[in-house]
């Protein structure tokens, strides 16, 4: 018959592995667990019922190293029931978020992006952020193939500054709906290089996503986090010229 501490020798690993922030990395295999720890208590009683039965009476096992393993399997019985109301606990969390974030759909969104739609004959907005003033500022707008197509000054003080492209090339040129990239650099005077700061692009929020990664937003074909989101505004209304 095999040795009872071949089952216990076991259960001092399985115990770390579910406490602390690695009973977090075990959410979602709290199931498997379960099962294997019902296997290895199944197995445990038998094993410890047979010695208890045909112990020595001469040599007694060791009470204490009995109570021992069953303290064990005890305190990864309770980790696993811990992983699993975790579980649900998220679960619950993300369910929430989700509804919190109903009320935005349909409200026009700035998130953290560089890629705009230009509608036929229509404009488009981004902004930026400064947070200090500078010598120089432009943006520029380049098409899919990474053709420049617009270059333009930008307001240099600090702050939070929104940019209207019209939709037309440097050459004045209304140019074909589509896709662009915006693009905004500034540059002190007494800098050689000029530096590009992040932009937001403007969009309406389709819906909301769930999944095992949170909660986020759809606009348009983009999954936007909630931390990229910088402002949230009325329903959305269409630039156009």
């Amino acid at each position: 018959m095999a040795d009872i501490t071949e089952v216990t020798n076991t259960i001092p690993q399985l115990g770390k592995t579910t406490q602390g922030s690695a009973a977090l990395e075990a959410a979602g295999s709290s199931k498997s667990n379960e099962i294997s720890f019902g296997n290895d208590l199944k197995t445990f009683l038998t094993l410890f019922l047979a010695q208890l039965k045909n112990q020595n009476p001469l040599e007694p096992q060791d009470s204490s190293e009995f109570t021992k393993q069953i303290a064990d399997l005890s305190s990864v019985e309770q980790a696993i029931a811990t992983n699993e109301k975790l579980d649900q606990l998220i679960a619950s969390q993300n369910v929430n978020d989700a509804a919190g974030l109903v009320s935005y759909v349909g409200k026009q969104v700035e998130v953290l992006g560089e890629q705009v739609t230009l509608v036929e004959n229509g404009t488009t907005r981004f902004s930026y952020e400064l947070s200090q003033p500078y010598d120089y500022a432009f943006y520029n707008v380049t098409d899919q193939a990474g053709n420049l197509v617009y270059v333009g000054d930008a307001e240099r003080t600090s702050g939070h500054h929104s940019i209207v492209w019209n939709g037309k090339d440097t050459e004045g040129n209304i140019v074909d709906p589509g896709k662009y990239t915006v693009r905004v650099t500034v540059r002190n005077a007494a800098a050689s290089d000029p530096v590009e700061v992040p932009t937001y692009v403007l969009g309406t929020v389709e819906g909301v996503l769930i999944d095992q990664g949170g909660s986020r937003l759809v606009v348009g074909d983009e999954e936007i986090p909630v931390e990229d989101v910088k402002f949230i505004g009325q329903e959305a209304k269409a630039l156009t010229v």
